[in-house]
């Protein structure tokens, strides 16, 4: 169950409830999820945007950087020349 969120300043984040990338991004991408102020803003938005979501803030597994996950795909597949 990935989610995208922005932030505050437009940012954008991946939440990942179900492990669906994040165990196979976890060593190269920062997971946020132990990061309070991250998580406390994502969890805001979440919830103004569908209350549901005050049942799973307290599962937050895997939270990353939506423009880390990009800058890794770009290096992947420069490294393996891959073309879109």
């Amino acid at each position: 169950m990935p989610d995208v969120v922005e932030d505050s300043s437009g940012e954008q984040y991946e939440i990942d409830l179900a492990d669906v990338i994040g165990e196979s991004i976890k060593n190269d991408v920062q997971n946020l999820s132990d990061d309070i102020i991250v998580v406390n803003e994502l969890s805001k938005e979440l919830i103004n945007q569908d209350s549901l979501w005050k049942d799973y803030v307290h599962l937050y597994k895997y939270i990353f950087s939506l423009k880390q996950i990009e800058n890794l795909i770009y290096s992947l597949k420069t490294k393996y020349n891959i073309n879109p």
